[in-house]
């Protein structure tokens, strides 16, 4: 009579190795979510200089003109590098968007700040609602600017989330040839992030 030993033996090896890998498997990843959601830090974006030259406002309610949006991206985290795409940066005033742009995607290491500037351009977006507001401003005149991007860790196991930072009430000083720059300096800006499977509020950041 055949001795059955032999694959019942192999097959119970088998299982344990399969049984202990899918456990300690399970016991890392597990370790490694903690370790995320205790040391993971949310990128930090400041506006470091708006310019705007060219800027045109007609009789028919209309706005034109060319934007220079410096962005300061900071990566806080010491082990953790981090991947930036799908980049889009829009300019609007008076909640109307009127000038809007890509961004190339990067990595940005640990311990980083990487400057990144937004070109714009509008041509003749019809949304000024009130001419005689901006006159009675004294040259300075209040845009927003959003941007939008998705951001992903560098480790082990990528977590990715949908990111969107708010720098709005940025006040443009304009002189009568069409060009202005940012008043006051450079400006923090409030951003928010969610995680694109589970689409819930990650972190949020407090406005300057």
């Amino acid at each position: 009579m055949a001795d059955q030993s032999t694959p019942v033996t192999f097959n119970f090896i088998f299982f344990l190795f399969t049984t202990h890998f899918v456990c300690f498997f399970s016991f890392c990843f597990f370790i490694y979510v903690i370790w995320v959601s205790l040391f993971l830090h949310p990128p930090e974006f400041d506006i470091q200089k708006v310019t705007v030259t060219n800027l045109s406002i007609s009789s028919y309610s209309q706005i034109s003109g060319d934007w220079k949006v410096d962005f300061m991206f900071r990566n806080p985290n010491s082990k953790i590098n981090l991947y930036y795409d799908q980049i889009e940066v829009v300019v609007s005033y008076k909640s109307n968007s009127i000038a809007q742009t890509l961004l190339p995607p990067f990595i940005q290491g640990t311990n980083n700040e990487t400057t990144i500037r937004a070109t714009l351009t509008s041509l003749m977006m019809s949304c000024v609602h009130d001419q005689e507001s901006i006159k009675r401003s004294h040259g300075v005149i209040t845009f927003d600017v959003t941007m939008t991007a998705r951001v992903q860790t560098r480790v082990w196991w990528g977590i990715t989330w949908a990111l969107t930072v708010d720098c709005s009430n940025l006040q443009i000083a304009v002189g009568n040839g069409g060009s202005g720059t940012l008043v006051g300096g450079s400006k923090k800006c409030m951003a928010s992030a969610s995680d694109d499977q589970m689409n819930s509020t990650k972190f949020l950041y407090r406005r300057w």
